[in-house]
């Protein structure tokens, strides 16, 4: 990959990334300053946090990794562990928190397990893949 095009995706990946952590810390500033559209809910906006988060660590990891299931996974990973959070803040603001955070929970775990299995048996190549 060249290193100009690791370069972009790593700063655009990066200000995803930050931009998502903003929204889930603290929703209401980023509703404020950023994402002004009517009804204010800040269960929906950490929900974005999370996906921007998640979409942000995939660029930032294909940028520094060379297979595209590593950054796939480590997005998606990153996604669901902050969006399990994002229910446990806002359990009491509707949902089901009896359902929704075990099953977010054990698809995040799983999606992460899948991470860790990839890196490990693919340490011998770094074919794309």
């Amino acid at each position: 990959m060249d290193r100009w095009t690791r370069l972009l995706a790593l700063v655009a990946g990066g200000a995803i990334a930050a931009q998502g952590l903003w929204a889930f810390l603290s929703p209401q500033t980023f509703y404020d300053v950023l994402a002004t559209f009517e009804p204010y809910n800040p269960h929906f906006v950490r929900d974005i946090g999370s996906a921007m988060f998640g979409v942000g660590v995939a660029g930032v990891v294909a940028a520094l990794h060379p297979r595209a299931l590593v950054a796939g996974l480590a997005g998606l990973g990153a996604f669901q562990a902050v969006h399990v959070v994002s229910h446990v803040i806002d359990r009491d603001r509707g949902g089901n928190p009896g359902f929704d955070i075990p099953a977010f929970t054990i698809l995040a775990a799983l999606t992460l397990a899948a991470l860790v299995v990839e890196l490990r048996g693919g340490q011998a190549s770094d074919r794309p893949r």
